[in-house]
C-alpha cells in the first residue's frame, strides 16, 4: 500500500481502482443469473432493466464501500474479517431473506434499513 501512495495519483484514484473491477464482477454475475433465471428457469422478467442495473449497482457499490472502510479501519486481516461477519449477518438476518420482513415487529425494522442490505436489493428487484 506504501508503494501505491507514493506513487502520484491521488488516494480517491487508488480507492476506485481498488473498488470498480469488483463492481464489473458484480455485474457480470447480475447478469448471468438475471439470464439463467430467464432462459433456463422461465422467470418473466417484468419491469424495467435499467432500473434493475442502477437497483444493484448501488448495493453492489454500498457493500464494497462498507468492505473498504473495514479494511481501512482494521488494523490486522483478522479484524476485519471479525468486523464484516459482526455487520454482514446481521445484515442478511434483518433483511428478510431468513423471516419476513414486515411480519416482524416495527422495533427492528428501523435497524434493518441502516444496512446496505438484500432487504433492498429485494425490493428494488420486486418492484423492477
Amino acid at each position: 500500500m506504501e508503494n501505491l501512495l507514493a506513487m502520484p495519483v491521488r488516494p480517491i484514484e487508488v480507492m476506485l481502482a481498488k473498488v470498480v473491477p469488483y463492481i464489473v464482477i458484480g455485474y457480470v454475475q447480475v447478469s448471468l443469473i438475471v439470464t439463467i433465471a430467464a432462459l433456463v428457469f422461465g422467470l418473466p422478467i417484468r419491469g424495467s432493466i435499467l432500473l434493475l442495473i442502477l437497483a444493484l449497482g448501488l448495493f453492489i457499490a454500498s457493500n464494497l464501500v462498507l468492505g473498504v472502510t473495514f479494511s481501512t479501519i482494521a488494523r490486522n486481516q483478522m479484524q476485519a474479517i471479525q468486523m464484516a461477519q459482526f455487520t454482514l449477518l446481521p445484515s442478511f438476518l434483518l433483511s428478510g431473506f431468513m423471516f419476513p420482513f414486515k411480519a416482524c415487529r416495527s422495533g427492528r425494522n428501523g435497524p434493518a434499513s441502516c444496512f446496505p442490505s438484500p432487504t433492498h436489493c429485494a425490493s428494488c428487484a420486486a418492484c423492477c
